[in-house]
């Protein structure tokens, strides 16, 4: 269905398998809905991104594409400091004894906790060099590929002006 409206953030795509089932004493096929999760990198992100902004000659907003994306990105920090802060709230009154003790709610926060990285390891300083230096080189690719586009646009221009010249004298 490409009916949805730009807002849509799920892709239009639904996955099946199948599965073998007996209907009487007889084996039929059918196929079921099966779900799917896309997962990326931050270095995948910011390469759709840079690609997805790429520009003709001449126009520039590429500053404002930034901007946009940066106040996307605030907005989703904004959003995450408030739950972290309504969910320290309701722990600090757990507590003080002034809301009861929600054990389950408790073994979510300590396993949310488990998940998160130990900032001081190895592998985490591994892992986040290997994604800066990720991110590095699909901004130098974009910039290589921006520049190279502005060459050819040159060279098309010149052969263009100089067309008649260059049939005589063979440049470029």
């Amino acid at each position: 269905d490409t009916s949805a409206g730009a807002g849509v953030r799920e892709l239009p795509v639904q996955l099946f398998e199948s599965e073998v089932h007996m209907v009487g004493d007889q084996p039929t096929l059918t196929f079921a809905k099966s779900t799917y999760h896309l997962e990326t990198e931050e270095a995948e992100r910011v390469s759709v991104d840079q690609v997805s902004h790429l520009l003709p000659a001449g126009a520039s907003s590429a500053s404002s594409a930034m901007s946009s994306h940066m106040g996307s990105v605030h907005s989703a920090v904004k959003m995450l400091q408030q739950r972290i802060n309504y969910i320290l709230l309701v722990l600090k009154a757990m507590q003080e004894g002034k809301v009861p003790k929600d054990h389950k709610l408790l073994r979510q926060c300590a396993s949310l906790c488990q998940r998160l990285p130990a900032i001081e390891t190895q592998d985490f300083k591994q892992e986040f060099v290997q994604m800066y230096n990720d991110a590095l080189l699909v901004t130098y690719l974009a910039t290589m590929t921006k520049g190279t586009n502005s060459i050819n646009e040159l060279v098309d221009k010149y052969n263009t002006a100089f067309e008649r010249q260059s049939r005589r004298r063979g440049l470029f």
